[in-house]
């Protein structure tokens, strides 16, 4: 039984895919951008949340659909918002986990949000300050 995280098969190995994610609280409202940056995208993509407590774990909370893949596809990045964020005055922590055909899984270091103390312009995760990576050209 093989238990490496790294994608296996040809394709994968030639041209993984790096997927990035970045995260905006604007008081209750959390949206994320999910951005393919290069290679090839995976069968399936899940993200997942969870707060600062010590005894919080990831809990899943978006899987998307073989649609929404394909809009990450052609357009290279897909937004999308938590419609039951952690509380804002905690620290919360977003990760990626995504699978190939051939069952090998990639899981992202978490992307931390910081608590807001109070309400403010909004608070990013671990990115640069940009708005602009939060509007929905579908619209």
């Amino acid at each position: 039984m093989k238990t490496s995280l790294k994608p296996e098969n040809s394709t994968n190995k030639s041209n993984p895919a790096l997927i990035v994610l970045y995260v905006l609280r604007e008081e209750t409202k959390t949206t994320l951008n999910l951005t393919l940056e290069r290679g090839e995208l995976p069968a399936s993509i899940i993200v997942q949340r969870k707060n600062s407590n010590d005894i919080s774990e990831y809990n899943s909370f978006k899987e998307f659909t073989a649609e929404e893949i394909e809009i990450l596809r052609e357009d290279s990045k897909i937004i999308f918002e938590d419609k039951y964020p952690e509380s804002r005055k905690l620290d919360s922590y977003y990760r990626i986990i995504y699978e190939y055909t051939d069952g090998a899984k990639k899981i992202t270091s978490g992307v931390l949000l910081e608590g807001q103390v109070a309400n403010n312009e909004g608070v990013y995760g671990d990115q640069e300050k940009d708005t602009s990576l939060f509007v929905d050209e579908r619209q």
